[in-house]
């Protein structure tokens, strides 16, 4: 019987289509008087994700659930374990998925465990 995450494991879409991304970790933040963030220790972990740009034309928009330009990303539940200890709420992916040019990076809205993967939902900052 096979167990219920390889029947969502995303691992093979992840190693034909997946694109590198850094999770940056944002920690220990200090805030000033005037409520601005005056310090913050930062960790810098790398992965492979699939990542997905969303368009005006996605269900995901029409729904309002997101906004175009916002992204869904999918990591496969089998990754380090220490990559998945980052994948939470205020923490950004980063990387160059849609241009060469520059890194783009989205602050983590959502994350939802699926069977074998997590389905993360990003801001564009």
């Amino acid at each position: 019987m096979a167990l219920i995450n390889d029947r969502f494991n995303v691992s093979d879409i992840i190693g034909d289509v997946g694109e590198s991304v850094q999770i940056v970790d944002k920690s220990s933040v200090t805030y000033n008087t005037r409520g601005d963030i005056s310090g913050a220790t930062y960790t810098y972990v790398n992965g492979t994700g699939s990542v997905q740009l969303m368009t005006a034309e996605d269900i995901e928009v029409q729904e309002g659930i997101l906004k175009p330009q916002d992204i869904i990303a999918f990591f496969d539940y089998n990754d380090s374990s220490v990559f998945r200890s980052y994948l939470k709420v205020g923490n950004i992916i980063s990387g160059s998925f849609y241009t060469t040019a520059s890194s783009s990076e989205y602050e983590i809205k959502e994350v939802i465990q699926n069977p074998g993967h997590y389905e993360v939902h990003g801001s564009k900052l």
